[in-house]
């Protein structure tokens, strides 16, 4: 009897068709059990890989993964990172800006994660509820219209030039709208010696930024005084003729920032600018002196003038260069000669608008608090002076948040209910041990400049004759300081960005070597009990705010 034969490749199709569905079922049942982990929930040191779980191509990049390995590459960070990020939107409920904001939410409600940045498929994302952040409303860069200020600026090539032309970055932001077209404020830079190849290429790469400005090149054995004096002329001439926008003609250091130029510019409209005024913006204490037991300050390098005022200078031979004398050249600041010209030869009072410190300060609150806290002390500044060589602040980059919330967000701090403490644009910080927000009161033992100040009949700080602070009270109404034990974690801004998509991107960083003062000491008074050296880490820690 013979069977029917079947044939062998037939056979081996039908076998191979089993297994195939086998280990289908198989694969199947594993995935079932096989969810993706979230990267808060890996073992420490793990990372895990892009998957497309619903299908087998690897996924792209994420945008943080990108940035991720962008910021360790530029700012050359351990390969190894713990991470954290967050999407921030600012909520307009606030009627103004606070000295601290205090919130319930949690800012860090997942814990960090650790990553290596070389690993392949890396896969990062961020916390997935938004952080929504109580903000009052105000106005972005790109709503402000700048056009009654002329500003003239004395600097060298090669300060222009430095780090890929980072102070033009920085004009940048309170020149322009943020996108690189003028706001309507003009500038005038003088280079000192600059040939005509380093005028034509300073004033190409402005006009790349979008900044509206005049180059000039000074004389080269001019001392600082002698060139503002010099720049002051030609603004004036600027300002001459036809022109009637310009409603204020300002002097200011190569190294101030005005971070809040609409509101500055409310300020200076309050003075008139049709009357002769003249304007100091100091930043911090180091602007003021005490002379004879009376706080001074000529400008802290940012003065601005109204427009009958510069006609009133532009008559006076101290400012023209035959009537100046052997003391124009002696050394002495270009706002301290300026000064002395004017105070000399006029009736005008010195207008003065602080910033970070006022002498009203060591009165009101009788402590230092205020005044050492600087730019995380909750203050909104006019001015920022010396901030990268002094501070370590790159004000450009930090500035950029608030073209995504406000000018009035820049600085501004908030409190959370888990303790950590965010200064916008500057530092995150975390209290492991409790933290609080005191409001400062008077009292207490004052500080040395206090003790030196001459009293007015009514108690208050004494002005030096013709000098004029016009302190504003919202400035520290509600002034608050962060008060907290033990431990204390501090991030510093690094970096910032904006997207493609218009999002605003900061990273703040921790480094592995700790310390309370970012690398320049332990920042502790001497036989401090209460507060613990910042503690010291394996790798450098990151965390993104996505504005």
């Amino acid at each position: 009897m013979f069977l029917p034969r079947v044939p062998y490749g037939y056979f081996k199709g039908v076998i191979l068709v089993c297994a195939l569905l086998v280990v289908t079922v198989l694969s199947l049942i594993h995935r079932a059990y096989d969810t993706p982990p979230t990267a808060n929930k890996l073992p420490e040191g793990g990372t895990q890989h892009w998957h497309d779980y619903n299908g087998t191509a690897p996924l792209a990049q994420s945008d943080e993964i990108r940035h991720l390995q962008s910021l360790v590459q530029k700012h050359d960070l351990t390969k190894q990172v713990t991470w954290f990020a967050r999407r921030v939107q600012p909520k307009y409920s606030a009627r103004k800006r606070l000295s601290m904001t205090e919130s319930t939410l949690q800012f860090a409600p997942d814990d960090f994660a650790r990553a290596r940045v070389d690993d392949e498929g890396l896969r990062l994302e961020p916390s997935e509820k938004t952080l929504k952040l109580e903000a009052s409303r105000s106005s972005k860069p790109d709503e402000i219209d700048a056009s009654a200020l002329l500003f003239g600026i004395s600097s060298s090539y090669s300060r222009v030039v430095y780090s890929d032309y980072a102070m033009i970055q920085d004009w940048a932001r309170w020149l322009t709208d943020g996108k690189r077209t003028s706001n309507g404020a003009r500038l005038v830079l003088a280079l000192q010696d600059a040939d005509r190849s380093e005028v034509e290429h300073v004033g190409q790469m402005l006009r790349v930024a979008g900044i509206s400005a005049s180059v000039l090149s000074s004389q080269e054995r001019q001392d600082t005084g002698a060139r503002y004096l010099d720049l002051l002329g030609a603004l004036m001439r600027q300002a001459s003729g036809d022109d009637t926008t310009t409603e204020f003609l300002a002097l200011v250091d190569d190294d101030v920032f005005f971070p809040s130029l609409s509101r500055l510019l409310r300020k200076l409209r309050k003075l008139e600018s049709e009357k002769a005024y003249y304007v100091g913006v100091p930043s911090e204490r180091s602007d003021w002196a005490v002379e004879n037991t009376i706080p001074m300050t000529y400008g802290g390098g940012a003065v601005f003038l109204s427009r009958s005022m510069a006609q009133q200078l532009s008559e006076l031979s101290c400012l023209k260069e035959t009537g100046r004398t052997e003391d124009t050249e002696s050394g002495d600041q270009w706002d301290a000669e300026l000064h002395k010209c004017i105070s000399q030869n006029t009736d005008a009072k010195l207008h003065v608008l602080p910033s970070f410190y006022s002498p009203q300060d060591d009165l009101i609150y009788g402590r230092q608090g205020i005044t050492y806290d600087g730019y995380g002390g909750g203050i909104q500044p006019l001015a920022l002076h010396h901030y990268r060589n002094w501070h370590r602040f790159e004000a450009g980059r930090a500035h950029l948040v608030a073209s995504a919330c406000g000018e009035d967000c820049f600085l501004q701090r908030y409190l959370f209910g888990d303790g950590w403490v965010l200064v916008n644009g500057y530092t995150i910080a975390q209290y492991p041990d409790g933290v609080e927000a005191m409001a400062l009161s008077n009292g207490g033992s004052s500080p040395v400049l206090a003790q030196q100040q001459s009293r007015d009949a009514d108690g208050s700080p004494a002005a030096a004759d013709r000098l004029v602070i016009e302190n504003d009270r919202e400035r520290t109404a509600d002034m608050k300081v962060v008060a907290w034990r033990g431990r204390k974690r501090t991030w510093r801004l690094l970096d910032s960005w904006v997207a493609d998509d218009g999002e605003v991107w900061q990273a703040y960083v921790r480094r592995k070597e700790g310390g309370n003062s970012y690398g320049d000491g332990d920042d502790r008074v001497p036989g401090d009990d209460v507060h613990a050296e910042e503690e010291k880490t394996d790798v450098d820690s990151v965390i993104f705010l996505i504005w």
